[in-house]
């Protein structure tokens, strides 16, 4: 350790300029790498919950009884509600109908919130004074259109406006007798006692199976474009370390010449690179929390209805450097693996 601690840092090393260079540019390329990876990660589960939360709750039970799935979920929000299509205005709605107890994360913008629409459609209603609404109910054998008329009692919106756009809030007085019954479940994840008493369910992740996938994907191909950086930093390195390796060559001769083991020798010039650029790997996270400080007060500056809370991304971090200490060991054991079929005199002149 004393021998490569020497060679790593001692002011012999005539390439200690560059490897500080390498250094810096390892360092930022790991910043910006965790930084992109902290943003995206604080957008999806930002992205998540607002869903969670409106859309596709934690838990939704079919057909079952409120009161008896507050039992099991006692420090849950636990409500019911059914939903269906419908065509209105030539558009296609979902319509939600809800009980007094509905935590969907309505805005609503009366007090009566008997029939809340969206904006745009209740300016029309307030215009025309009043909105047709066409559903479908369902038969043995067939399908038969149910032609309604409503004038809303206000207006609402939610945390995802996409959603909301094409959602009308009822009553459950106004819902047909077919529709299914949905209880739902928010700030609840485990599942297993729904299973043990054979309650049919689904989770938020299933109804968002292919939202979720794309987040993910969306993510990993992220991941692979901003390993570009480490990519290109990685060639450098190699490049410079066996450049540090080549002007290594006579102290490398001379151990050879005082019988000291090939496998030895490796090892003490391949750690002795590993120390140079160490202190890079080391001072990443140091830099990675100054800019994700930086960018969490830049994105509540710009969203101050949201809670901005970016987190270090730690297993990133550990496989990053974990992938660089291990292509650093693979390059300089090539490189003397290379330079031992060299005899004594070609080593010492190159």
């Amino acid at each position: 350790m004393n021998i490569a601690f020497r060679y790593s840092l001692s002011r012999e090393n005539r390439h200690r300029s560059k490897l500080l260079l390498i250094s810096l540019a390892l360092v930022l390329s790991l910043v910006i790498l965790l930084s992109v990876i902290s943003i995206m990660k604080f957008l999806e589960v930002s992205r998540f919950e607002k869903i969670r939360n409106v859309k596709s709750f934690d838990i939704v039970v079919r057909n079952a009884d409120e009161s008896e799935i507050r039992k099991l979920y006692p420090s849950a929000s636990v409500f019911s509600y059914s939903e269906e299509r419908a065509l209105c205005d030539g558009s296609v709605y979902t319509i939600r109908y809800v009980t007094p107890s509905y935590d969907g994360g309505i805005i609503a913008y009366s007090s009566d919130q008997d029939i809340l629409f969206p904006p745009s459609l209740f300016l029309k209603a307030m215009v025309e004074g009043e909105v047709t609404v066409t559903t479908l109910s369902s038969s043995a054998d067939r399908k038969v259109p149910i032609v309604r008329t409503f004038s809303p009692t206000g207006s609402f919106t939610t945390e995802l406006t996409e959603f909301s756009s094409s959602l009308i809030i009822m009553d459950e007085k106004y819902k047909s007798n077919n529709l299914e019954n949905l209880v739902a479940i928010k700030g609840a994840g485990d599942t297993a006692i729904l299973e043990e008493n054979g309650y049919d369910f689904v989770t938020w992740k299933e109804m968002e199976a292919s939202l979720y996938s794309a987040f993910i994907l969306e993510r990993v191909l992220t991941s692979l474009v901003l390993s570009v950086l480490i990519l290109i930093v990685l060639i450098e390195i190699k490049h410079e370390s066996e450049a540090f390796l080549a002007i290594k060559r006579k102290e490398r001769a001379s151990f050879i010449l005082l019988g000291m083991k090939r496998g030895k020798i490796r090892v003490v010039f391949t750690l002795s690179f590993i120390l140079a650029i160490l202190p890079s790997i080391i001072l990443t996270p140091l830099f990675t929390l100054l800019v994700l400080s930086i960018s969490q007060r830049v994105l509540s500056s710009f969203f101050p209805f949201f809670i901005v809370e970016l987190s270090f991304p730690t297993w990133e971090y550990i496989i990053a450097s974990c992938l660089i200490i291990i292509l650093v060991i693979i390059f300089c054991l090539f490189y003397m693996k290379r330079e031992e079929k060299k005899s004594i005199l070609e080593i010492i002149y190159g």
